[in-house]
């Protein structure tokens, strides 16, 4: 099963929110007490971190905040983004935090940098970071399941296997079976499927952990599968105005995008091929996206 994009984002997305603490000891981080995702108070523009995570550790009285990105390949533009993260977060906390970034896959001699060193024009400035990088290829698989927390099985399943792939992966699926919780059970199989898929393309051994159908009956998977086809329908829907019709005006593709559901989608799609010009399309969208009013009730009869 090729892995897409929309999904390997939203399964990393979970697990920082859902088992942050697990990330963390991918790092060596082993002394946490508490820890809560808090990526949704950072308010500066521009693309936030995959993930910032505060974390209480013991011996201290106060938390640290730990900035995470998530990357398939080990690209350039990875330190690049760990790097603004780090500024993003100082300039909206006035704290520096800690960085951590983790590279599921091997690719070639490419390594993610653990430092930069930056240096203005003229010299009156100068910029040096650094952060921790963890490439999971390296990292054993059974180090990961040794702590038995189902919120290391994602992780555990692109580490270095150290032996034949199906029986980690059974490993892996035992684990969610034994400790997950009832709210996280079809999520942890689900994301597991869609970690795996970036080290194995056979469906054998992706299918020890659910294949397919964990993948769909995944809660988070499956609003990520109604997005894109609320998108690529809305999309067809707009190529077919515009084949029609001529350029889409702006408010017609804004009251297009805003349907989401399917059944609306498909009966934007009827209004689409049956429209005469813009203004009546949009004239019925609008009708159609109206409940009809509420019929006062009917007085009762009274009985004789």
């Amino acid at each position: 099963m090729a892995t897409e994009r929309p999904q390997f984002d939203a399964a990393s997305k979970w697990l920082i929110g859902h088992h942050g603490d697990a990330i963390l000891r991918l790092a060596g981080l082993t002394d946490i007490t508490s820890w809560r995702a808090v990526q949704a108070e950072v308010v500066q523009p521009r693309r936030l971190p995959d993930g910032l995570l505060e974390v209480r550790r013991a011996g201290r009285d106060t938390s640290d905040l730990f900035v995470i990105e998530i990357a398939t390949d080990p690209e350039r533009r990875v330190g690049e983004q760990i790097l603004r993260d780090l500024t993003l977060v100082y300039l909206d906390r006035g704290v520096l935090p800690e960085g951590l970034v983790v590279v599921l896959r091997r690719k070639g001699r490419l390594r993610v940098a653990n430092r930069v060193d930056l240096r203005s024009p003229a010299g009156w400035a100068r910029l040096q970071a650094r952060w921790r990088v963890v490439e999971l290829w390296q990292v054993p698989a059974a180090d990961l399941l040794a702590p038995d927390d189902p919120g290391m099985v994602p992780w555990a399943v692109v580490a270095r296997p150290g032996g034949r792939p199906e029986v980690v992966l059974q490993q892996c699926r035992d684990l969610i079976e034994r400790k997950a919780a009832p709210d996280e059970y079809r999520n942890l199989l689900g994301v597991a499927v869609v970690f795996a898929g970036i080290r194995y393309n056979e469906d054998r051994l992706l299918d020890i952990l659910g294949g397919e159908q964990a993948v769909i009956e995944s809660p988070i998977l499956q609003r990520v599968v109604a997005k894109q086809f609320a998108l690529k329908t809305q999309t067809i829907i707009l190529n077919l105005l515009r084949d029609r019709l001529g350029d889409v005006p702006p408010d017609v593709e804004a009251a297009v995008r805003t349907i989401q559901d399917e059944e609306g989608l498909n009966r934007t799609n009827l209004l689409a091929a049956r429209a005469a010009a813009y203004p009546a399309f949009l004239r019925d969208l609008t009708a159609a996206a109206t409940p009809p009013p509420a019929q006062p009730p009917r007085p009762r009869r009274k009985r004789r």
